[in-house]
């Protein structure tokens, strides 16, 4: 309504105020049903996988790969005591703790000494296109698969960390 009381026109549409509180009794009485509103909300609540993946601290570890590859050079670890010892200079209390997958309760396998930056040519290429370097992965992982972790920072599960490359 406009400051006058009378119904805004807008585009050949009247357009009314509402009254500010709904019951059921008001969309019922329009001949409208709260069915299909319950139902599209009911559907994006059972929305969740059929098969969850168990989460895993990969990501942790893998933070912290990335990082000391960060701070030298592009290089990975060149073995595990330095990088237990680079773990060890950020604070973190429980080192070897950190180095255990929650999925399968394993050491992760960790490649140390890699070249993380490939040859200048797969530089170029996008990082969608460029191939996966694998940096770690879980050691025996859940139902075939294993959690692997790349050079760019992605985790994901997969049946073999080799087919991967």
């Amino acid at each position: 309504m406009n400051a006058r009381g009378r119904p805004i026109r807008i585009a050949s549409a009247v357009w009314q105020a509402r009254p500010a509180r709904w019951t059921m009794r008001h969309a019922s009485s329009r001949g409208t049903s709260l069915l299909p509103i319950a139902l599209a909300l009911a559907a994006v609540g059972g929305c969740a996988p059929a098969h969850p993946v168990p989460t895993s601290n990969i990501g942790t570890i893998t933070g912290y790969y990335l990082q000391y590859a960060g701070r030298h050079a592009n290089a990975a670890p060149p073995n595990a005591e330095t990088f237990r010892r680079y773990i060890a200079s950020l604070g973190v209390e429980d080192v070897d703790g950190a180095f255990i997958s929650s999925r399968d309760g394993q050491p992760y396998v960790v490649r140390y000494g890699i070249d993380l930056t490939g040859s200048p040519t797969l530089a170029s290429l996008p990082p969608s296109d460029q191939p996966k370097i694998v940096i770690l992965h879980e050691a025996e992982g859940m139902k075939g698969k294993k959690m692997i972790a790349t050079h760019m920072g992605l985790t994901f599960e997969a049946a073999e960390p080799d087919s991967i490359r």
